[in-house]
């Protein structure tokens, strides 16, 4: 068995002496910002060579299409992609 990690989301991308480092963010269980929103707590770091980065985003880039295709985000043009879906919050 493979060891998992969950993660919110990704909080920074850095590029330094020749690796990427990606962290990962969760959602603090109780602290909260100034309008009640849970702060972002880096929880990982993936580092990663250049080549290990590209091969990783072309195939991130590749599930980004599928999801346009299957209608699960909408592509604006100049502008990030949305999720199609999102609460109340207006998170996917």
């Amino acid at each position: 068995m493979i060891d998992e990690k969950f993660s919110d989301g990704l909080m920074k991308i850095d590029l330094g002496r020749g690796v990427i480092r990606l962290d990962f963010y969760s959602l603090s269980a109780d602290k909260v910002d100034a309008k009640g929103e849970p702060l972002r707590e880096r929880c990982q770091r993936i580092i990663l060579t250049p080549q290990g980065f590209v091969e990783s985003f072309n195939m991130m880039q590749n599930v980004m299409d599928k999801f346009i295709e299957s209608g699960l985000v909408h592509k604006q043009e100049g502008a990030q992609a949305q999720p199609a879906m999102t609460n109340e919050r207006g998170n996917a």
